[in-house]
This record gives structure tokens, sequence and C-alpha cells, in this order.
């Protein structure tokens, strides 16, 4: 279930939303404090409603387990705030050019921690040689290893889930 937020100082429930680069702030609409900052990856949230063009927005927030799930909704005719894609500049882009990009950065954090790894075996061979082998030593660094292998092959299905989903 969403829970509407207020504001802290005015206990006023519309809000602005201003773009800022890749980020956007929610500030409120009676006070003009800022409520929060986003930065949603590779998203901008578009500052009018889609369907009234109203610029007033209630700010909702659902608890999942892990994470909370935030949601903008017209203050006028209740439709959900709309979103576009943006690169690292915040310039906008389309779906096929915002999955290049991360896939691009997914490819460098790959190679990045398969050096990571290579380098770790290279550690291995080195104490393998060394007659005094700490057990303990051995079994945290092949456990790292597996962690990161474990943590590429997650990050490769997400970038595969969203080329299937630009696919269809």
């Amino acid at each position: 279930m969403y829970r509407t937020r207020i504001c802290d100082k005015c206990d006023n429930n519309k809000f602005l939303i201003i773009p800022d680069g890749i980020s956007f702030k929610v500030q409120c609409s009676e006070c003009n404090t800022i409520r929060e900052t986003f930065q949603l990856d590779g998203k901008m949230i578009v500052p009018s409603c889609p369907k009234c063009k109203g610029e007033l927005f209630k700010f909702r927030e659902k608890e999942k387990e892990n994470s909370i799930e935030i949601d903008f909704i017209c203050s006028q005719c209740g439709e959900k705030a709309s979103y576009i894609y943006i690169d690292d500049e915040g310039n906008k882009v389309n779906l096929e050019e915002r999955t290049f990009l991360d896939m691009k950065k997914f490819l460098e954090s790959m190679n990045d921690r398969l050096y990571n790894i290579d380098f770790s075996v290279n550690v291995i061979k080195n104490l393998l040689e060394d007659e005094f082998i700490l057990n303990e030593k051995l079994n945290n660094i092949f456990n790292n290893i597996n962690n990161e292998l474990n943590s590429i092959k997650s990050e490769a299905e997400i970038i595969d889930m969203r080329i299937k989903k630009f696919n269809k």
C-alpha cells in the first residue's frame, strides 16, 4: 500500500519536480523546501502531467522487502507521472541508446572485475609456490573470487532481461 508523503516543514502534500542534470529535486509547492533529491538510473521524471499538464504531484512511497518504491501522482487528475530516458549527462535519449549506454557501463565494469579475478588467481598461484600457505587466507581468496563471479553473472542476467524487453 502506498503512503503519501508530506513536507516536513508545512505538512503540504503537493510537490514540484525540478530536473537538475541527471537528478531531480522534489520541492514543496507551499514553502519551497526541497523534500528530497533523487537520481533514477538512466531515467528522469517529466515535471508535468502527461494528461492534464499539471505541475503539482503527490509524492508516494511503498515499502518493499529490501527497498522503497517511489511514485508521483498528479494532484489534479490522478495520472501517474511519466519518465524519459536520459544519458549520463542528463540529455534525453531513446530506450535503445539508454540500453547501449548501460551495456557499455556493464562491460567496462565486467572487464575491471575480470582483471581483479585474474589478479587474485595470480596471487593464489604465488601462494601455492610458497610452502607456508595458510588455508584460511586461501579460502578467503577463493570466496572473494566466487562472490565476484556470482555478482558478474547476476548483472549479466539483468542486462540480458533488458535486452530481451527491448527486442519485444
